[in-house]
């Protein structure tokens, strides 16, 4: 039996990975599964790869490589290089919507080492739309996917103003566009409550959102940080919208969560946002930066009972459709080609 190493940010501060919960999911189906690093940031695991990289490397025949490019391209070049030094089947996944800008910057660079892997593989049509325009080889296409048995459904009607954001406190994911747009909502229904749940990135940032929303006097808002996987879907639970206002996105996994739970969504036009959503369908998009009318698709929503049960309905039907057991049969293909 192949061994299989994944290398990916897997510490218990780091934000939840996929990688995560794939090495799980191929425990339990019978693969023997190694990972590396639980360091938390960034100069560590690239110490931890970088030092304990080769002997871990050497021991297995697989090695699966999270890439999001950036800084974090230093460490995950690294372990391409040695996968590949070592004569190991290496497979890379990239990752994050800023990648196909990193590439574009630094094209030479990013273009020889990912082509060092024997196996290309990206979660959505965005990134291979985006990469294949540049030139770069694509292999496969294997979408994010959640366990649905972690997330309880309710059927959303007539809905309350309670908003949801849980994106990270970070420029890149625009809570500033969330606090515009809620205090625009709660102009309209001063009942109106927000909760921005997510990783605090930026501390000089989250300091200048608490000055934004005492100047704008704003009620009822909450900044509760970063949760735990198993409290995200008691957090949905006790919401009614939520909204997305990254300035980058690739493939959500915050997107499929809300499918799953039966709450209405209202998201930036980003990234890869297009591939995955349908305006009027399964949820509401605006352009980036439009906080007044993502203010008016979710005033909307609090408005029209019939479109806010479509999407209800139509995202737990979609959801379905990034499961494990949908994506199981593609990852035993490209990285034990069962």
């Amino acid at each position: 039996m192949k061994k299989l190493l994944i290398i990916a940010p897997l510490g218990k501060n780091s934000a939840p990975r996929q990688e995560i919960i794939i090495k799980q999911r191929l425990i339990d189906d019978g693969h023997e599964v190694d990972s590396l690093t639980n360091k938390n940031t960034g100069f560590k695991r690239l110490l931890d790869i970088a030092i304990n990289g080769i002997s871990r490397i050497i021991k297995n025949d697989v090695i699966l490589i999270n890439v999001f490019g950036g800084k974090a391209f230093i460490y995950e070049s690294i372990s391409i290089i040695y996968g590949s030094m070592f004569n190991k089947y290496v497979v890379v996944i990239l990752r994050g919507g800023w990648l196909p800008d990193y590439y574009n910057k630094f094209k030479i660079i990013y273009k020889s080492i990912l082509n060092m892997a024997d196996t290309i593989v990206v979660p959505s049509n965005y990134l291979l739309d985006e990469l294949n325009a540049m030139g770069q080889r694509i292999d496969y296409v294997v979408p994010n996917f959640i366990d649905l048995k972690e997330y309880q459904f309710r059927l959303r009607s007539k809905i309350s103003p309670k908003i949801l954001y849980m994106r990270g406190i970070h420029k890149i994911y625009n809570p500033e566009m969330a606090i515009k747009a809620f205090t625009l909502i709660q102009n309209e229904h001063p009942n109106a409550s927000l909760t921005i749940a997510g990783k605090i990135a930026d501390i000089s940032y989250m300091k200048k959102l608490k000055k934004i929303i005492k100047s704008s006097d704003l009620k009822n808002v909450s900044i509760i940080g970063m949760i735990n996987k198993k409290e995200i879907s008691e957090l949905i639970m006790n919401h009614d919208i939520y909204i997305q206002t990254n300035r980058v996105e690739n493939m959500p996994v915050s997107i499929l969560e809300m499918w799953a739970c039966g709450i209405p969504i209202v998201a930036t036009n980003v990234g890869g946002i297009s591939n995955l959503l349908i305006n009027e369908t399964d949820s509401l998009i605006v352009e980036s930066e439009d906080h007044r009318s993502m203010a008016e698709k979710c005033i909307r929503l609090i408005n029209n009972q019939e479109l806010v049960k479509k999407l209800s309905i139509n995202g737990k039907e979609k959801v379905k459709n990034y499961t494990w057991e949908n994506v199981s049969k593609d990852w035993n293909k490209i990285l034990f080609d069962e």
